[in-house]
Parts: C-alpha cells; structure tokens; sequence
C-alpha cells in the first residue's frame, strides 16, 4: 500500500511470448493497444490463432443443479489435446475453477497437462485450451479482470477458449469476446444436448481450428473497435 502511494506504476509494453495476432488482442483487451511484439518466433502450425467454441446444452440444469463442472468442456477438451497431439503440437488446458480441473483430469493421461488461472501465472505454453467452467448468465469471478488477463495471456501461438452460450450477456467481457470472435469469423457453435454427438462436436472443432483463416493483428484490432471504451476498464495503468 505504502509503495502504491509513492511508486508510479511502469507497463512493460515490449512482450517476447505471444505471436503478432494473440499479442493483439491481449493488447487490446487489456494494455490500450500499447504491446509491441519483439522477436517472437513463426508459428510452426497453421491454424486459427484464436477461436471462440460456442457450445449450447438444453438440457444442463435438468442434468444437475450446479452452473459447474461442465462436463461437455472436460470431455472437448481433453479429446481437442489429444487431436492436437496427433498432429504434433503441445497444448495445455486451463480452467477457472477446481471442480472443472478435477473432472479434466479424470479423463487427463498427463495430469500436469491442466491446471487453474490462478495456478498458471508465470507460465507459458504453445497453444491454450481455456475451459472456464461455468455454464448460466453467472460469471462469478469469471469476472475479475486480472484472473481474465492471466489465464489469456498464457500462450505463445493459439488461443482456443470454450464458452457456453449463455455464459454472461452480450455485454459482458465474456460477451464481447464471442461478439469479437463472431466479427472475425473465428467462431463456431456446437451442440453439447445429446452426449452421442460429443465425438462428432470435437471433429468439428478440430477441422475448424486447422482452417487457413488469416486473422491478421489489424482485423483484430478492427473488431475491438466498438469495445474500446469497455475494455478500458480491464486496463493496467
């Protein structure tokens, strides 16, 4: 407290991790468009470097009475690490909350493949599967800024973030995100209702992760516009 009062603040504005266009959109996001990208190397895949999975389940409250776990996320999850495994590349799975971690990894080979936002800080990984958790208008602390900014910012060269449909409205953080990833055209929306369709829901999701979109940081940008005063509520100063 005492060096809050003294101390001014600096923002680190070079960052090293993430390629051009995840780099962008936590730049927007977060920091006001003030990170500059120095040496990052190539991404080593093709792919969509961020995508929203939009998965609906009519039936969750009917299935349990708690907005959490969300088992169809665990099971995506884990399936879209294997998948991606399969074609050579490291991704790790983080979530919001403990019960969401304990149903992924029961269904994890490698445990230390998944862990929490909060566990996560000062770690870095190629490509990021956040499942937050939760599913219902609730975001709980979903909704602190700082937690949003760890758990994005983890990843040098995918993000791919799973959101129920009715996770927070069309207003929230939550909410613009999949607004963003909709102008874009990085979105893509499954349904979770009936559990023999799970198999064929994460085929979709990985033929559509791999897809030659060129999401450019100057599109990203483009899409944050109409955000801009929103998300300057999530910046660091």
């Amino acid at each position: 407290r005492y060096a809050s009062h003294v101390l001014q603040p600096s923002l680190l504005s070079q960052q090293y991790r993430m390629v051009p266009s995840v780099a962008e959109l936590i730049s927007c996001l977060f920091y006001e468009r003030r990170l500059s990208v120095e040496n990052v190397p190539e991404r080593p895949f093709h792919g969509l470097p961020f995508c929203v999975v939009r998965w609906s389940d009519k039936n969750f409250y009917e299935k349990q009475a708690s907005p959490y776990p969300a088992c169809f996320e665990a099971y995506l999850a884990v399936n879209l690490q294997d998948a991606l495994d399969q074609e050579g590349v490291r991704s790790n799975i983080l979530t919001a909350y403990k019960d969401q971690l304990a149903e992924i990894r029961k269904l994890l080979g490698d445990k230390s493949r998944a862990c929490t936002f909060d566990s996560c800080q000062g770690s870095e990984f190629d490509v990021g599967i956040i499942s937050p958790g939760r599913y219902g208008p609730r975001v709980g602390f979903l909704d602190c800024r700082r937690r949003a900014c760890v758990a994005l910012s983890r990843f040098r060269f995918q993000l791919i973030l799973f959101m129920p449909e009715n996770l927070g409205d069309e207003y929230s953080f939550w909410g613009r995100l999949r607004r963003i990833a909709s102008a874009l055209g990085c979105l893509i929306h499954v349904d979770a209702t009936h559990k023999t369709s799970w198999p064929s829901a994460v085929k979709k999701v990985v033929k559509f992760i791999g897809s030659n979109n060129q999401i450019t940081p100057q599109k990203i940008a483009t899409a944050c516009v109409p955000h801009r005063d929103f998300f300057k509520e999530y910046q660091f100063k």
